[in-house]
């Protein structure tokens, strides 16, 4: 029988120092503040939500603007969720002026209330819900209900999760 082959995808989870990732950052009692998604290992750009709506996040560039460690997550998946997850960011991308970021989502996910407004996403909720597009991506709540560290620790228990690499900046 014919192995299927196998691709990797990188979830990078990252905080940033201006004032609404601070207010999380300690309302949280710390952890991560930004996820971001990239389906090449070794690219420079990732994709996202923050302020500016649906965006290429180049975080290397940021520099003083990152908290001090960041994590990627190695996740391995099929050739199909990768052409299923390719498909989804090149039509985002494609109309990428219709999406929004939505502050508000995060509000109720603080409050644990399951909230989805379209074309409205939080980075950790977009993330989500492009991961479950994944086989073998199990996630226990529904996208809205994820915050950045909250992600990141129901991923770490995922058999996909093939390395985990911790970054300073």
């Amino acid at each position: 029988m014919e192995e299927q082959k196998k691709r990797m995808v990188v979830v990078l989870f990252t905080g940033y120092r201006d004032l609404f990732s601070s207010f999380l950052y300690h309302i949280r009692n710390r952890g991560y503040t930004h996820a971001a998604v990239s389906l090449e290992e070794g690219s420079d750009y990732y994709y996202s939500f923050n302020r500016k709506g649906f965006r290429r996040e180049y975080p290397k560039r940021y520099g003083g603007r990152l908290r001090e460690q960041s994590a990627a997550f190695h996740l391995e998946v099929s050739e199909e969720s990768y052409q299923r997850m390719r498909k989804r960011l090149a039509e985002m991308e494609a109309a990428s002026g219709r999406y929004r970021y939505t502050r508000l989502g995060v509000f109720f996910c603080l409050l644990h209330i399951a909230w989805k407004r379209k074309r409205c996403y939080f980075c950790s909720q977009f993330v989500s819900e492009l991961l479950e597009l994944a086989d073998g991506i199990q996630l226990r709540k529904q996208p809205s209900l994820y915050l950045p560290d909250q992600l990141a620790e129901e991923l770490s228990g995922q058999a996909c999760v093939k390395r985990i690499e911790f970054q300073v900046v």
